[in-house]
């Protein structure tokens, strides 16, 4: 019985192992199979990676019935005239990374270090962060004063949100307290160390308020001779009462060479701008001012070359300042109310060819003629004018600032008659913030009923940069498609 049962086992045994080699041998010639299929894709791979190496290393382009090789282009191949204006472009958005340029190649530095006009822009782009390890630094400056060669300057600074100590750490607080107290109580948290005269005298945020008044110093120069190469200043003040580190340098040292000037937050200065003895320096060679506060009572002397002038309309002071500059082509006034402070006689402004009203606008269409306007661009939510339009080819109107619906309908076809009443000798109309069936219902009824200025062709609705045109007369005064 035993010697059954063994050999029953070794019966089963033989078996198995027979099936178990025919297995083996089967996924022996699959393995074979799909050896010989990899050897014939990595075949394949290598032979495509070939192919395609010789297209990358040599183009061609048919010509006639011939194809011929295109020679390869490369940047070095370029005239040194050619290649400096890329890197004049390259080095306009970002200035600083001039020194990176120069580790490039052996050409490249040839041709920045030999070329003046490069340097001639300075880049003094403080974090919005006091404590940001970016700076600028002394060696950045230094290089640009020497190697510009005693060109006319592009000086572009933009300092931190707080440059004092106090004010940087109070916001601070604010930023990390607001997590956890939330909004409201972060603010009360804040206003309660305003309230009783809190300060802070961080030895590290001291320091480096140091570090970027001394960078400031070296722009400017010992004794204010660096603002003499200044032919134009872009300036970003810090957010606080008194940021303006950089206008108290300009109140003793003059700019005579400054052609253009920009000066924004002025609106932190609450203090410094009511100053009696607050002043900026003679700047006889000035054509263009944008300040987002009115300042033309600090020059020492009104500069009459202006032609461009960008700033707020303060309650009508700025048309006491108006009189004198008979020379500006483009003027833009912001934040425009119907009050004004003025009552002497209208301002004529002969050259002026395009003016930008922010806010209301009957008074100051009430005050300035302008006999030259081509073009007049407004912002504006008022909905009717007690002013008659001026006599200018081009209008564009964008009515913004009304978000209420029902109050926003009424609004839209008041100020839209208003304004298609109002106009004179005006060939185009563009708007922006009018609902399209508005412009056309209005338009075309007010052109049959009381026939506005025959001068009027074309009226069109812009939203974002696209314009379609909604209304369209012919000589003959009829609407065409």
């Amino acid at each position: 019985m035993e010697s059954l049962e063994e050999h029953l086992r070794n019966l089963r045994q033989a078996v198995t192992i027979q099936v178990t080699q025919l297995s083996l041998e089967q996924w022996q010639r699959e393995a074979d199979r799909l050896e010989q299929q990899w050897l014939h894709a990595k075949a394949q791979c290598a032979f495509f990676s070939q192919e395609l190496q010789s297209y990358t290393l040599q183009r061609w382009h048919l010509t006639g019935q011939y194809r011929t090789p295109r020679p390869k282009t490369s940047l070095l191949d370029l005239p040194d005239e050619l290649l400096c204006e890329i890197i004049e472009y390259t080095t306009h958005l970002l200035h600083p990374f001039i020194r990176s340029l120069l580790l490039v190649c052996k050409r490249f530095h040839r041709i920045i270090m030999g070329t003046s006009s490069l340097w001639a822009r300075i880049e003094l782009i403080f974090p919005e962060d006091l404590m940001d390890m970016f700076l600028p630094t002394k060696e950045y400056i230094d290089a640009c004063l020497e190697r510009s060669r005693g060109r006319l300057l592009d000086v572009i600074v933009k300092f931190p949100r707080y440059t004092t100590t106090t004010d940087y750490a109070l916001d601070q607080i604010l930023t990390k307290m607001t997590p956890v107290l939330g909004p409201d109580g972060a603010v009360d948290l804040q206003s309660a160390l305003y309230e009783v005269d809190w300060e802070c005298d961080s030895s590290v945020v001291r320091d480096r308020i140091t570090q970027m008044e001394n960078l400031v110093k070296i722009l400017v120069g010992s004794t204010g001779e660096n603002m003499l190469r200044w032919g134009s200043l872009h300036v970003t003040l810090s957010e606080e009462r008194w940021g303006g580190i950089l206008l108290w340098k300009m109140e003793d040292n003059p700019a005579p060479n400054l052609h253009s000037l920009e000066i924004m937050n002025m609106h932190f200065l609450a203090d410094w701008f009511h100053e009696e003895d607050a002043s900026i320096a003679e700047m006889p060679q000035l054509r263009s001012l944008k300040t987002d506060r009115l300042c033309l009572h600090w020059f020492v002397s009104l500069p009459t070359t202006l032609t461009l002038l960008d700033t707020t309309y303060e309650d009508g002071l700025i048309f006491d300042h108006l009189c004198s500059l008979q020379q500006l082509q483009h003027l833009c006034i912001r934040d425009a109310t119907a009050s004004s402070s003025y009552k002497e006689d209208p301002i004529t402004l002969s050259h002026l060819s395009e003016l930008h009203i922010y806010g209301n606008v009957d008074r100051i269409l009430a005050i300035l003629v302008t006999p030259r306007l081509e073009g007049l661009y407004i912002w504006s939510s008022q909905a009717r004018m007690t002013q008659r339009l001026p006599s200018v080819p081009v209008i564009e109107w964008n009515f913004e600032g009304i978000k209420v619906e029902e109050t926003l309908g009424l609004s839209q076809r008041i100020a839209l008659t208003s304004i298609f009443e109002n106009i004179s000798k005006t060939r185009r109309l563009c708007l922006q913030g009018f609902r399209v069936e508005l412009i056309d219902e209005i338009g075309n009824r007010l052109k049959r009923e009381r026939g506005f200025s025959e001068s009027l062709k074309v009226v069109e609705a812009r939203t974002g940069n696209a314009r379609a045109t909604i209304c369209e007369w012919d000589e003959m005064g009829s609407m065409t498609l």
